[in-house]
């Protein structure tokens, strides 16, 4: 993917659980080497790879109001951390960070997404996947979830994330399936044979777990970057679509719809159609 060695950050939470879980089991299960360094008055670990390098930080605030990531060196950003949801499902999520309206109480800046990086977001929800099954963890739920949060990161970013209790926070197998797939996810996307061939995407609607979108992520043809759920699309404009294209690397070239779970379609589609994007619906997408 990079001939040059890629420098990757991991940021873990003091105050998340499901984050120093992670932690925790990264430390075990890879030798990282404790550095003369401290970083928030916590030291810092570092592993070298043939073809990356990883800096795993550990701070004190949550990592959604982390705006001081955008001064680290490090070239890609990766955020383990926990996920609350009102129906307590277990699951473990992947997803972009970003703020569709003005609404920045949970970090971020207004209207602005971050740099989403769809290859890591690909390739570890397929290997997230894989591990539920071979475990046969049938309680989980592994799924994308749509852009929300804090904070706003201007490198290519992502969060991983274990939910939605406590139970499942502490819960150490989840921990070490998440562990794991952050490091094979970057083995994978950092191998010299590696080629990233996804035509990414843009999603628009749906739910904010985003069930139907998650044929993208099944796909041999695509890869999300953003997604803006059906409760967001009031707050989308041309500026906004156009702000969703842009924030990713590589750059969306076209938008997927969750035709059925879309507010206020007509208005929608036609933006789409004046900005002159290419689009398709999620029911055409074979997987």
């Amino acid at each position: 993917m990079n001939s040059s060695k890629a420098s990757i950050a991991i940021i873990c939470c003091e105050t998340d659980p499901a984050s120093m879980n992670i932690r925790k089991q990264l430390l075990e299960l890879y030798p990282f080497e404790k550095q003369e360094i401290v970083f928030e008055d916590n030291p810092v670990f570092r592993l070298e790879k043939d073809n990356y390098s990883i800096n795993l930080y550990t701070i004190t605030k949550h990592s959604v109001y982390f705006d001081e990531v955008n001064n680290l060196d490090e070239q890609y950003i990766i955020f383990p951390s926990e996920h609350q949801s009102e129906k307590k499902v277990p699951s473990l999520t992947v997803h972009s960070t970003g703020i569709w309206n003005e609404d920045t109480s949970f970090g971020g800046k207004p209207r602005t997404l971050s740099i989403a990086w769809p290859a890591f977001l690909k390739e570890a929800f397929l290997i997230l996947n894989e591990k539920v099954e071979q475990n046969h963890l049938k309680e989980i739920l592994v799924t994308p979830e749509v852009t929300h949060h804090g904070p706003y990161v201007d490198k290519p970013h992502a969060y991983i994330e274990i939910g939605s209790t406590e139970e499942q926070w502490h819960n150490e197998a989840y921990g070490i399936i998440i562990a794991e797939t952050i490091i094979e996810t970057l083995n994978k996307i950092f191998s010299e044979d590696y080629e990233f061939n996804y035509k990414v995407a843009v999603g628009i609607g749906g739910p904010h777990y985003c069930n139907n979108l998650v044929k993208v992520f099944l796909s041999k043809e695509y890869a999300l970057s953003h997604v803006c759920p059906k409760y967001m699309n009031a707050f989308l404009d041309e500026d906004m679509i156009l702000k969703a294209l842009n924030a990713s690397e590589p750059k969306a070239e076209l938008v997927i719809l969750d035709w059925k779970g879309i507010q206020d379609r007509q208005r929608i589609l036609q933006m789409i159609e004046k900005l002159k994007l290419p689009y398709l619906k999620t029911k055409n997408i074979k997987f």
